[in-house]
């Protein structure tokens, strides 16, 4: 039984993985975070309080469990990590671990919304505009303004006047400003091989949106968005997992690209797996160097997220270092 590391274990990312994987019972399963209380801690066969991931000694203690569990697969939990990963790969896999992360300067670009839009727009893809902060009075209402590096926090406005975008420039940091895109807005989940090329997407609507996470949603056929989010995936490369924005207007039928991200999606990732395309089995298996099997998936699958609680004796907290 081969062990699957998945880190932060109280993100949504990391709790969707391991009570997916802690399901099947096919791994052995070692959850982290610097949080004795991240629920994820208690669905793994082996939970590990460590420091947090900006933490010095982050990296060196990851690479120590590593080996001393002799875990074959890491699973990110959270963006912030896929870069310590990404520079440190040579370490990781002296240690025996497998892993899928984009190189690091992939990363650079996607951590970057100005980058990662001029770079999407210099190979041909539909974005949107971006104002510059420094000449406002071009400014066509209504915008949407977001920070440009994306660290987790979805701090963004949609803003209809002067008042209200001066307002947003002093609360959102590092901001940039875009043309407010109106229509559907749809997340298609992507996994790759190891080397990025697409091997399926699965296109899904956000029906509803709380905290840049989707709560309800619904899988599409899609072979318009599907194929686009395909070309920019292996425009970059991203291999194993992504999941690529795009926001569609129906009136004027425009598909725009809106965020590319290089990582396991947050909030849609049960409604992938329950549509037939289980990213996390798959991407293991895979890693493993075992033969996949990918089956499109199903249309109309709908999800709706609820709250879910964990209930404990404070003397059965994880409270384990090493």
């Amino acid at each position: 039984m081969s062990t699957v590391l998945i880190t932060r274990a109280g993100s949504t990312t990391g709790m969707n993985l391991l009570q997916s994987l802690a399901q099947k019972k096919k791994y052995r399963l070692i959850a982290i975070d610097s949080d004795s209380m991240a629920p994820g801690l208690y669905w793994a066969d082996e939970s590990i309080i460590v420091p947090k991931t900006s933490a010095k000694d982050y990296l060196k203690t990851l690479l120590d469990i590593c080996r001393h569990h002799d875990v074959k697969v890491l699973l990110p939990g959270h963006s912030d990590e896929l870069h310590q990963i990404s520079k440190n790969a040579l370490l990781f896999k002296e240690a025996g671990v497998n892993f899928a992360v984009a190189k690091s300067e992939v990363l650079d670009i996607l951590d970057d919304k100005h980058l990662m839009g001029d770079f999407l727009a210099s190979k041909g893809f539909d974005v949107p505009k971006e104002y510059d902060l420094a000449n406002l009075s071009q400014v066509e209402y209504p915008v949407f303004v977001k920070t440009q590096h994306d660290t987790g926090s979805k701090q963004t406005a949609k803003v209809w006047n002067k008042e209200e975008l001066d307002s947003a420039l002093k609360t959102i940091p590092k901001p940039i400003i875009q043309e407010f895109i109106d229509g559907d807005e749809f997340t298609i989940d992507v996994l790759s091989d190891l080397s990025g090329r697409v091997l399926m997407t699965s296109p899904r609507k956000r029906i509803a949106v709380q905290n840049g996470l989707c709560i309800k949603g619904i899988t599409v056929q899609d072979p318009v968005l599907s194929a686009l989010a395909a070309a920019c995936v292996e425009t970059f490369p991203i291999p194993g997992v992504s999941n690529v924005q795009i926001m569609v207007n129906n009136i004027s039928n425009r598909t725009c690209l809106i965020e590319v991200n290089p990582r396991f999606p947050a909030g849609g990732l049960p409604l992938t797996i329950a549509a037939g395309l289980d990213i996390p089995e798959l991407l293991i298996k895979m890693l493993l160097g075992e033969l996949v099997q990918v089956h499109e998936p199903e249309p109309d699958v709908i999800m709706m997220r609820y709250w879910d609680s964990i209930c404990l004796r404070k003397d059965n907290l994880k409270v384990k270092n090493r």
